[in-house]
């Protein structure tokens, strides 16, 4: 997962973006002065990377301009992965800003556009994110429930699963479906490698969840980079073991996982379930913050829907300025224009609709008057 972006020029910043939690600052500025410093010793441009701590921080340079390009991602991402998308950066930013730099400017509102290059790679580095756990426990159901049934998602025979690539509003993942038949055990390992979050989910059964502690020791072998929590599905049924017991089987606390309950039947469970991928990525809190956002955008779409099953278009068409309101608010001007055009309409079907009304209580007058 991209985490963070940083292009200083001497001893300026002329770029700087955090998608991820990462180096906090009073350990990221220090290493990047001793970053420079040390650059200083080569002509040439470079492309390479050091690990520090939990996350690989990717560094290359134009020499020409004595730039300094930073990217911080998770271990888990590939070599060659980081090395396209900072190139294809650093090539870019040379382009649209070869002028301001020759010039010597080092105000950084001239390069902001670099942050839709940026948002590419952000893309092509978006977290993978595993559902793990045996079959039936509802993967496949909190996939669907995540997509909408709207976004591609492709077939991946050798390890008998499925990746959806998905983006909710800021957030952008790869989301792998285990397929948890035991008879696929072969490829679990397999499936786990190179992920940056897993989900382990159970169905709640006292069963099930003795059965689940398997997949959290498999997950520490062949994925202990990973970010790791745990989904107690199936919260509906009258058998389901409570949140905390489920905790104190999978020795949650001696880990440190989070158990979250869930009901992944309930259409309403989308954006909380995104959230929780989100805050197992360690997305931002900005990020995470707008997830709130995106929830009251759903629930007004809720109440605008059943507003037009009784009838109340006028209501629904107040509740869709607002919808709108709040896709302007979030920065989806695309978004915004869609519910604008809807209220619209629903104020033309109602006006129509009331006009009708008019006539027919004028035809019914003049009849009875007759």
């Amino acid at each position: 997962m991209l985490r963070k972006v940083i292009i200083v020029k001497d001893k300026t910043i002329l770029f700087e973006r955090e998608y991820g939690k990462s180096l906090p600052e009073e350990t990221l500025h220090p290493l990047i002065e001793s970053l420079k410093d040390y650059l200083k010793n080569f002509v040439v441009d470079l492309v390479d990377f050091m690990h520090i701590i939990n996350f690989k921080i990717y560094y290359a340079t134009t020499h020409e301009f004595n730039l300094l390009f930073i990217m911080i991602v998770d271990p888990t991402d590939k070599d060659d992965s980081v090395r396209t998308e900072i190139d294809f950066v650093r090539h870019n930013f040379l382009e649209k800003f070869r002028t301001a730099l020759v010039q010597g400017i080092t105000v950084p509102a001239v390069y902001r556009d670099i942050e839709k290059d940026v948002k590419v790679s952000k893309s092509e580095l978006r977290p993978k994110i595993s559902l793990v756990g045996f079959s039936g426990v509802g993967k496949t159901t909190i996939t669907k429930l995540i997509k909408e049934e709207e976004l591609p998602t492709r077939h991946i025979p050798t390890i008998t699963g499925y990746i959806s690539e998905i983006t909710v509003g800021d957030f952008e993942m790869y989301l792998w479906d285990l397929a948890g038949q035991v008879r696929y055990a072969q490829v679990w390992a397999q499936f786990m490698k190179g992920s940056d979050a897993i989900i382990l989910i159970t169905d709640s059964t006292e069963q099930n969840v003795y059965e689940s502690r398997f997949f959290i020791e498999l997950s520490r072998k062949e994925a202990p980079y990973a970010r790791f929590t745990v989904v107690a599905n199936k919260q509906d049924l009258p058998d389901a073991l409570s949140v905390e017991k489920i905790s104190q089987i999978l020795d949650c606390g001696l880990y440190g996982y989070k158990t979250t309950p869930l009901v992944a039947i309930d259409v309403n469970n989308r954006i909380p379930v995104v959230k929780l991928l989100a805050e197992t990525a360690a997305a931002t809190a900005q990020t995470l913050s707008d997830f709130q956002t995106l929830e009251d955008r759903a629930e007004s779409i809720q109440d605008a829907k059943s507003a037009i099953e009784k009838g109340y278009l006028k209501e629904a068409a107040k509740i869709m300025e607002e919808v709108a309101q709040l896709s302007e608010k979030k920065g989806d001007s695309e978004g915004a224009q869609l519910y604008a055009s809807y209220a619209a309409y629903l104020q033309d079907q109602a006006k129509e609709i009331e006009d009708k009304m008019k006539l027919i209580y004028q035809e019914i007058v003049e009849k009875i008057q007759l």
